[in-house]
């Protein structure tokens, strides 16, 4: 394994289980009726701190700033979505645990991050092989 993609899989469980962590510790404190802007919140958190885990020792992007967080900002909207979607049909239709849900939500989640991440946002040439 190439010394990139460990540290990408270091900071990713990293910033799994902040967000997971975060999410569970909302959702406990607050209504987890309000479990879409529970979301929306660590989606914010984890779209900033992994932004700059990432670019800083991943991707070591030498590109601009402001257009690589405008991409990766998208990405996190779109799989916020994604998650949204996933989370409603988990918990509300099948009646799953709302935390246990996000849990298998998130493994999902780190996958299409990983390839957004790879093809869209950082455009890089097989670092990450």
């Amino acid at each position: 394994m190439q010394r990139s993609s460990l540290v990408f899989v270091i900071i990713g469980l990293w910033n799994t289980f902040f967000t997971f962590a975060l999410f569970s510790a909302l959702a406990k404190l607050s209504n987890p009726n309000f479990y879409p802007l529970i979301l929306a919140v660590v989606y914010l958190a984890g779209t900033l701190q992994s932004h700059f885990l990432y670019r800083k020792f991943v991707w070591k992007s030498k590109n601009r700033y402001a257009q690589e967080l405008f991409r990766f900002s998208g990405m996190s909207i779109g799989l916020y979505f994604i998650n949204l979607i996933l989370l409603k049909i988990t918990h509300e239709t099948l009646n799953w645990n709302l935390v246990l849900s996000q849990l298998i939500i998130s493994a999902c989640m780190a996958i299409f991050s990983f390839l957004f991440q790879k093809n869209m946002v950082y455009r890089s040439k097989s670092i990450i092989n």
